[in-house]
């Protein structure tokens, strides 16, 4: 497949009709209660001119109230497919409602997560939470003032009158403010998600070079390398914390970094003799077998291992960049092999100006203390680095009624509410725009330099986390500061309960703030043995979970979830960790 980057040239896009929608649905049965549609849909009118009539367009105010959902499908149904763009803050969660009059194949999204749908009338439907990517639609109506700009409150659960109006206004709000914001501030048209809004942004104001890619191959070969943050628990126990936090780490690499010329890369496939001296003098990306000392007390290389990022010591095979085989090698690593690798001849700072341009306006939105644009374009910082190893899906899930295309060999049916329905796993192709090394390379780069910290305070080093460093004393060797780049201190001297990676303090990873601890009697030997922790919520019944389980979606249900504190990403003795052994060619891997 044919991959390109290139200078996007265009002006920045026009403003779109906005048109908001909310739904409030019966949580313990899923059922339709109300909706409410708030917004503009473009208006033709005409006058006449010389004895002519000209078409002119305009913008319709839509204030709308429905109980009854034919009557909004019918109302949707009837608009031209350019009237408007539908908005809404968590699809994912109101789709059900449109699911009758949804064309099925042209849903995109990630795992649960709805990027776009399409009505069967054409009609395109986004959602916003993808562009801030956190908070809620409550956090939102603070944050952009709406209750003394529009009088936009959040209303009672059981005023669902004022409550799903309300939302609808709300939505409308945020969707005019994020298309404003990308407009005036960015000069980029709106787009589907802020990682697309990012790459837009750096295309058509910052990369003036031209990257072109037909060769499968090489792409994969990088994205061997290409893995995340490293989340990492040295000691365990209750210990008194300072905490630091890299001041946008992935933003400070792209500004201070150099990456490789994706239309210089070379795969070679034999070992030269003098493959040396590519490692020494060009980026690149190496497939070698390594040995690690056991006396390093935090290795630097990373590996996959159980499914989780490990890093060990032992010997073992990867796939890693050439500036963190370099680095390996001077705290202690040997290449034993090298098997193939590409390198590129030719490398720059290829983000420097987009870096600065978002670290700018982080300062000027922190002045002018505009927190929601500050939020916006920090996520703009964030988002562009993944797009580069971005790969889209092509599954289908829904009615067999509504698939036009061939059924594959493997297929799952379902039989809801008198209906085929069936979900097909579709492969996985790259962007137009994947280039995976680009991705590795600032994520490899974000590895060393927390390393580097993680060395200079290795005797008190108790937990790091991507960008983040846990202390049990202040922090020595780093910049603190408030710069781009600097360590910042968001906690010193506070008593902190360690368990395992995602898992101290107040942090419990994927369990909701409106969670409760519970203890159930089946499992009291391991809290007794301080094993495990018990959370208990309530939580929606997701669309593809409900329908494969031939239940309602969006119908609340009580739900339990179990955190253990072992951690096999080192092994413990008491709460003390050295680094786990991992021998390739004997299978050996300690870890406990």
């Amino acid at each position: 497949m044919r991959r390109q980057l290139k200078a996007y040239k265009r002006k920045h896009g026009i403003h779109h009709p906005l048109l908001a929608l909310d739904f409030e649905n019966n949580p313990q049965t899923g059922a339709f209660i109300c909706a409410g549609v708030y917004g503009d849909i473009r208006h033709r009118t005409s006058h006449r001119e010389n004895g002519q009539v000209k078409v002119d367009w305009t913008t319709k105010r839509i204030n709308e109230y429905y109980t009854d959902l034919d009557e909004l499908h019918e109302f949707l149904l009837s608009l031209k497919r350019n009237a408007c763009i539908l908005i809404f803050y968590n699809l994912s969660y109101d789709r059900w409602f449109l699911d009758a009059i949804t064309n099925q194949e042209q849903t995109l999204e990630v795992g649960q997560r709805v990027i776009m749908l399409k009505l069967k009338n054409g009609l395109k439907c986004m959602d916003l939470f993808n562009h801030p990517c956190d908070g809620t639609l409550e956090n939102w109506i603070e944050y952009l003032d709406m209750t003394a700009k529009y009088g936009i409150t959040k209303a009672a659960l059981n005023d669902y009158f004022d409550r799903v109006m309300n939302d609808a206004k709300a939505t409308y709000q945020l969707g005019t403010f994020l298309e404003d914001f990308y407009y005036y501030e960015c000069g980029i048209p709106f787009q589907l998600t802020v990682g697309a809004a990012a790459m837009k942004l750096f295309t058509m104001k910052y990369f003036n070079d031209y990257w072109e890619r037909t060769d499968d191959f090489l792409s994969l070969f990088e994205r061997q390398s290409y893995v995340g943050g490293r989340a990492e628990l040295f000691k365990r126990g209750e210990i008194t914390t300072w905490s630091y936090d890299v001041n946008s780490m992935y933003l400070s690499i792209m500004r201070d970094c150099i990456f490789p010329d994706m239309l210089t890369a070379k795969y070679v496939e034999k070992c030269p003799k003098l493959w040396r001296r590519y490692l020494d003098n060009y980026l690149g990306i190496w497939n070698v077998t390594v040995r690690c000392p056991e006396s390093l007390y935090i290795p630097l290389l990373p590996l996959k291992l159980d499914g989780k990022l490990k890093f060990p010591t032992g010997e073992f095979s990867g796939t890693w960049t050439s500036v963190e085989l370099l680095e390996a090698e001077n705290i202690g690593y040997e290449i034993l092999e090298v098997k193939s690798f590409i390198y590129y001849a030719k490398a720059k700072a290829y983000f420097t100006e987009y870096a600065n341009f978002v670290w700018k306006k982080r300062i000027e939105y922190r002045k002018k203390n505009n927190k929601p644009m500050d939020k916006m374009i920090k996520r703009l910082g964030n988002a562009l680095y993944g797009k580069f190893a971005q790969r889209n899906g092509h599954d289908y899930f829904g009615r067999l009624a509504d698939f036009t295309g061939t059924l594959p060999d493997v297929v799952k049916f379902f039989d809801y509410r008198g209906e085929v329905w069936l979900q097909v796993v579709g492969e996985a192709t790259p962007s137009s725009f994947e280039f995976p090394a680009i991705s590795s390379f600032i994520t490899a780069y974000g590895r060393l330099t927390l390393h580097a910290a993680m060395t200079a305070n290795a005797d008190s080093l108790i937990y790091v986390d991507t960008d983040s460093l846990k202390l049990s004393q202040p922090a020595v060797g780093i910049s603190v500061g408030a710069d781009l780049g600097e360590w910042s201190l968001d906690l010193e001297n506070e008593a902190i309960i360690y368990h395992r990676p995602k898992l101290y303090g107040t942090k419990r990873k994927g369990v909701p703030k409106r969670a409760v601890a519970v203890c159930e009697i089946s499992r009291k030997q391991e809290y007794q043995n301080k094993e495990i922790e018990s959370w208990n919520y309530d939580k929606p019944l997701r669309y593809k979970e409900a329908i494969k389980r031939a239940l309602t979606p969006n119908v609340w249900v009580n739900t339990s979830k179990h955190l253990l504190y072992q951690d096999d990403k080192r092994l413990w003795l008491k709460n003390q960790s050295r680094p786990i052994s991992y021998y390739e060619n004997e299978d050996i891997l300690s870890s406990g």
